[in-house]
Formats: C-alpha cells, sequence, structure tokens
C-alpha cells in the first residue's frame, strides 16, 4: 500500500521486478577511453597532468559504477524506482503518474531504450537488458493499478 497525494494504490500479486542496464560495447570504450587518457596523463611528472589524470580515472571509476550498478525496480506497490548507483539519487515514480511507456529504436550511434513518458510531461530514458520484459511487466502493472483505482472509486 502506497499513498501519495492522496491516492492509495494497491496492486494484488505482484512482487517486485528487477531490470539491470543493458550494458553494451559503448560502455566499455568510454570506461577505456577515460583510462588510456588518465594513464597517460598520470605519466607526465607534473601538477596539471597528475590532476588531469587522477579526473579522468575517477571518471572511469564513475562510469563503471552507473553501469554496473544501475537497476530498474518495480515495486509490490506500485512504483518504478530507478537506481544510478551510489552515487545518485534514487528516482521514484508512481506507476499512475506514467502516462505511457514505448521502445525508441536507436540511430547511428544511439542505443535503442525504453521511454516512460509521464503525466506532467517529461520522458525517463531508462536502458533495461530485457526490453520487451520491462515494456510488458510495466504495462501490466499499469493496467493493474487503472483497475484497482477505478474499483476503488466506484466503492466510494
Amino acid at each position: 500500500m502506497s499513498a501519495r497525494c492522496g491516492v492509495s494504490v494497491t496492486i494484488d500479486n505482484f512482487m517486485d521486478r528487477i531490470f539491470h542496464k543493458r550494458v553494451g560495447v559503448r560502455d566499455f570504450i568510454v570506461v577505456a577511453v577515460f583510462a588510456i587518457v588518465g594513464l597517460w596523463a598520470l605519466m607526465h611528472r607534473n601538477v596539471q597532468s597528475g590532476l588531469v589524470g587522477l579526473a579522468m580515472m575517477m571518471l572511469a571509476a564513475l562510469t563503471v559504477e552507473r553501469a554496473v550498478h544501475t537497476v530498474y525496480t518495480l515495486t509490490a506497490d506500485g512504483r518504478l524506482l530507478i537506481d544510478c548507483g551510489r552515487f545518485a539519487r534514487r528516482r521514484e515514480v508512481s506507476l499512475t503518474d506514467i502516462r505511457s511507456v514505448y521502445r525508441v529504436e536507436g540511430r547511428l550511434l544511439l542505443r535503442s531504450y525504453v521511454a516512460v513518458e509521464c503525466v506532467s510531461g517529461s520522458v525517463i530514458a531508462v536502458q533495461p537488458g530485457n526490453e520487451e520484459g520491462f515494456v510488458k511487466e510495466l504495462r501490466r502493472r499499469m493496467e493493474s493499478v487503472r483497475q484497482s483505482s477505478v474499483q476503488n472509486a466506484a466503492q466510494d
């Protein structure tokens, strides 16, 4: 049971479902470039290059952290939690606040992703490893939330 803005949502027979971020070749290339530039800068023996090298190594570590620890969780109480690792804030979206969800095909250098469009007009881009399963599960839970809210409204 979750209460948000006076709306209570209960989804029966659902458990938390976790989807991990899809890690691709581009993520590995970005980490490799940061690491190579960082090592190259650290080989020079002056303070400025050392600081640049340290910054590049920190960016490489941050990129690995985000790629490995990004998790999308659909909770039993009707929320979508987007966790982008230990160094980022968790985003929380109620399923009642989601207007639509659809898959967007990637072009050129962009990868395909799932767009979650909110009632407020904002769009959240997520990249789960199993896009079809994520979209199917999210739509199923959104439909269940809508049906339960209609039943609650009819009972009142």
